[in-house]
């Protein structure tokens, strides 16, 4: 027999319970909006020139955004 524990979240102010996983992908999900804000920010910025590849390998905000993400779901 295998037992399946979910992993809840309480919130003493709203008294509500929050699936532990849904939270994490949750925050990740907003920080790939904000990766999403940088790619079309430079895509304004520099037009037919922009190379999305370059930039989401080379620009630090995106690469740290990145890092975060990876480090929530593999550690440090």
């Amino acid at each position: 027999m295998r037992w399946f524990v979910e992993v809840r979240v309480y919130n003493k102010d709203s008294k509500k319970r929050y699936r532990a996983d849904v939270l994490i992908e949750d925050y990740c999900a907003k920080i790939e909006t904000k990766i999403d804000k940088e790619i079309k920010k430079a895509e304004k910025r520099f037009g037919d020139s922009f190379n999305k590849d370059e930039f989401i390998s080379t620009n630090t905000r995106v690469i740290s955004y990145q890092d975060k993400i990876k480090s929530i779901f593999f550690g440090d």
